[in-house]
């Protein structure tokens, strides 16, 4: 009797002791995700310190359009973002809310829609209507932009500002909240790896260790470890102000700690924290003096919490 009820609790962790990860989204239905982050950035630049903070606090919902077994298609829209920027230079702000009572002219920002095509496991596998949300065209209509783009150096950020660009990193920040699934069944304190590589002419990489800590109570709980890396090389820099300075290349590695809470009837995240560690460097064309070092030193720390309403 002993023995069997041994092979009985065996076959129970085994068949019952595991749990499916994955979203569960119904057709029609409307998701929201509110994110607030705040963030630090010190550095050196010719010898000098340099530091700065920003913060991005916006909320978003994501309606459901198509649904099969194979994932879904959303129509993703902003309902509010507001950016606030500190640095050497100076302050850059945008609000949409001031915007949108201003009479933009490009209508109110929750209507301007992209749509995406979402796996199971989170992915994100077409993105359409690019830029269509409104956000980036009203970034460029504020007169702050110009100052925005010196401070980050005109000719690697016009190149970051270009549609492919945006696409990728629309990609990249998206996926970092939604793939988080496994391909298989997993047990509590197992841990199973995740990697986003956006399609970018610059190399960048998101390699995150996920392990279920709890699954109780409609909630499962997950503890993210992320690993970083993002290099590039221009090999043509732009001129500014008639001399050829701009940024021929950057590497930055850096980590984060995560911890997630999931609705495990839907699979969408129900609030998430986490601790960002980023350290690089930049590496600049056009040496001004022999003394000028050939790369600066880069660090950015902060905090992010997300949270579905």
């Amino acid at each position: 009797m002993k023995w069997l009820l041994l092979l009985s609790a065996f076959f129970y962790q085994t068949i019952y002791g595991q749990y499916s990860l994955e979203l569960n989204l119904q057709k029609d239905n409307i998701y929201h995700l509110k994110i607030n982050s705040s963030n630090q950035f010190s550095g050196e630049m010719e010898g000098h310190s340099v530091k700065g903070s920003y913060t991005i606090r916006g909320s978003m919902h994501f309606k459901v359009v198509e649904a099969s077994a194979a994932g879904y298609q959303l129509d993703v829209a902003y309902d509010s973002i507001d950016i606030q920027m500190k640095g050497p230079m100076g302050k850059f702000e945008f609000n949409s809310a001031d915007i949108d009572q201003a009479g933009s002219g490009y209508g109110n920002i929750s209507e301007k829609q992209v749509r995406i095509t979402l796996l199971k496991n989170g992915a994100i596998s077409k993105i359409e209507n690019k830029d269509t949300s409104g956000f980036m065209v009203r970034i460029k209509g504020n007169p702050m932009f110009a100052m925005l783009k010196q401070m980050m150096m005109m000719g690697g950020f016009k190149q970051s500002m270009g549609s492919k660009a945006m696409k990728d990193a629309m990609k990249e920040n998206i996926e970092k909240i939604t793939a988080l699934y496994p391909d298989h069944k997993v047990k509590i304190n197992e841990s199973w790896v995740n990697e986003i590589r956006p399609d970018s002419a610059h190399t960048n990489w998101i390699k995150t260790t996920y392990q279920l800590i709890s699954y109780q109570d409609g909630i499962a709980r997950i503890k993210g470890h992320t690993e970083t890396g993002a290099s590039s090389s221009d090999k043509q820099p732009k001129s500014m102000f008639g001399t050829v300075i701009g940024m021929s290349g950057f590497n930055i590695t850096g980590q984060s700690e995560s911890l997630i809470e999931i609705n495990t009837n839907t699979g969408w995240i129900r609030e998430a924290s986490v601790k960002n560690d980023f350290k690089g460097n930049l590496k600049m064309s056009g040496k001004q003096s022999p003394n000028q070092p050939e790369s600066h030193l880069l660090q950015l720390n902060g905090d992010t919490n997300i949270s579905g309403f």
